[in-house]
């Protein structure tokens, strides 16, 4: 009986004074930094991934002094720094370039305005809302709207999922 009650006690004791510190909880998300590469890509919350397999599209971020640099790169040799808007010739023109990013570095917003190719006037507004998941995968939502003289006339969003780059 004597050698029964020490396991409980010490049953007991731990519960009600917690586990040993030597216990690990799960590890949480990290940080934005770091190398990553598109891995899915959703209209709005659609199921369907249209991601195609020649569609190249990577992010690195660098923590820098209370902000973040980046560097977005897309088809086999273009780039520019983040927040860009790329397009097949190159990063489109951009204005009023804001951005946010959470003290942890795990979250990031990018809000700017893609200059309209010649002859045409109608501007697109692109919001970025950049994530790390608890999985350490990243995601980012894409709001686009279209303004044409002053108003804006409609819009679509993306979802895109990016896994990190090992290695690099």
């Amino acid at each position: 009986m004597k050698s029964l009650l020490v396991p409980l006690a010490l049953v007991c004791l731990l519960c009600l004074f917690g586990a040993p510190a030597s216990t690990t909880a799960a590890p949480g998300p990290t940080t934005l930094e770091g190398r990553w590469r598109l891995s899915e890509q959703y209209y709005g919350d659609g199921r369907h991934d249209f991601q195609g397999p020649g569609d190249r599209l990577e992010v690195v971020f660098r923590s820098e002094g209370a902000g973040l640099s980046g560097l977005v790169m897309w088809a086999d040799d273009l780039e520019a720094a983040w927040p860009a808007y790329p397009a097949p010739e190159g990063a489109a023109r951009v204005e009023q370039v804001q951005t946010t990013v959470a003290l942890d570095l795990r979250s990031a917003t990018a809000r700017y305005r893609v200059l309209p190719a010649p002859g045409d006037d109608t501007y697109l507004l692109v919001e970025e809302q950049w994530t790390v998941t608890a999985a350490d995968r990243l995601e980012c939502r894409v709001n686009l709207r279209f303004e044409r003289q002053g108003r804006v006339k409609g819009g679509f969003a993306w979802r895109r999922v990016f896994v990190r780059e090992a290695g690099r």
